[in-house]
Order: C-alpha cells, then structure tokens, then sequence
C-alpha cells in the first residue's frame, strides 16, 4: 500500500511538472509571437505579465528541484 502510494504521488508531480512545462511552452510561444510577428499588434502590458510568469515558473522550478 505505502509502495503505490509513493508511485501515485511521484506520478502526481511529474504530471504537474509536465503540465507547468507545457503551460511556460505556450506562454513562451505567445511572447515570440508578440514580439516577432509583423502581424500580431505589439501589446507592452502582455508582454512584462508573460515574462513576470514565466520568471514565477522558474523561480518556483529551481526550488522544486
């Protein structure tokens, strides 16, 4: 019982990892899309709130891990 309750919550986390890894990939693709495509109008405020977050992610991986 003590063995799958480890794997399940060893399994939890790396889920978790995973979906704050995907969730900083998107973020990341919207900030190269902001400030590289000629099409998508600049917007300055959305810009510093996705670098703030994916500052937060990184700061909160490197204590994670």
């Amino acid at each position: 019982m003590l063995e799958c309750q480890i794997e399940c919550d060893v399994l939890h986390d790396w889920h978790g990892m995973a979906m704050t890894e995907r969730e900083a990939q998107a973020k990341r693709a919207e900030l190269e899309r902001l400030l590289n495509d000629p099409v998508v109008r600049m917007d300055a405020h959305r810009v510093w709130q996705l670098l703030a977050e994916l500052r937060d992610m990184a700061e909160l991986s490197a204590l994670a891990g």
